[in-house]
């Protein structure tokens, strides 16, 4: 954040058990630290010139590019920040980075006792924000993916011809799912034979429709979540 003027003035005390004065979500102290307190409603969703930082939620949209990385090697595409939920994030436009308000937690948190509630935390101007939570970004395993092509193929040829030579095999459960399957991690290490057979278990509610999804819809490509402390723009 910017070096920000302080209200001497309009100061209060008993809230925090030191000098201080609210602005929308934030709290200033009189020492120049400043942190974010509570999750902003959309009102309090805006660019606060004052300290250069801007609230938004990943759910808004947002007219800058975020990167996994301080070089710009990483983009990050919007529909990841959303796949957990909806996000309310912290740009500090001076320090370049994004965190993620998220929920309190004084443990992760270096600010002293009386500071409660803190969800974010800039100990000064020029000074990276200290986040209680990190920012959670759903990517697609396109490795996984790639690494599994050949065999999700040789499933979908098995499971296809099984569903010919089945009577009514090819016939959809109408009231049942009928999206493509999620590719299982757990798939790396099983031959061929296993997957097609927990496809065609006739064990499984008919309301599955594993098979016709398979053999119809195809698969899935599954997300890697991940943790970041800090995006950057």
């Amino acid at each position: 954040m910017k070096s920000f003027e302080y209200d001497f003035a309009n100061q209060r005390w008993d809230a925090y058990r030191a000098f201080h004065k609210t602005n929308g979500p934030f709290v200033e102290f009189a020492d120049g630290s400043l942190m974010l307190n509570t999750e902003p409603n959309i009102d309090y969703r805006k660019h606060y010139e004052k300290y250069d930082i801007e609230v938004f939620s990943s759910a808004d949209g947002y007219r800058h590019e975020m990167y996994l990385d301080k070089e710009k090697q990483e983009p990050v595409v919007k529909a990841w920040m959303n796949t957990a939920g909806q996000q309310v994030l912290a740009v500090d436009h001076e320090q370049k980075v994004v965190v993620n308000i998220g929920s309190p937690s004084l443990k992760q948190v270096a600010v002293t006792d009386n500071k409660y509630g803190c969800r974010v935390h800039w100990a000064g101007h020029s000074r990276l924000p200290v986040p209680s939570s990190p920012v959670l970004v759903s990517r697609p395993d396109s490795e996984l993916r790639k690494s599994l092509g050949p065999k999700l193929d040789a499933v979908t040829s098995a499971v296809t011809a099984a569903l010919r030579i089945k009577v009514g095999g090819e016939k959809h459960v109408g009231w049942g799912e009928s999206g493509s399957l999620s590719i299982s991690p757990t798939w790396e290490d099983m031959p061929v034979e296993d997957i097609v057979a927990w496809v065609l278990d006739p064990n499984v509610p008919p309301y599955s429709n594993r098979a016709w999804r398979c053999a119809n819809k195809g698969f899935d490509t599954p997300r890697r979540l991940t943790t970041h402390q800090y995006l950057y723009i």
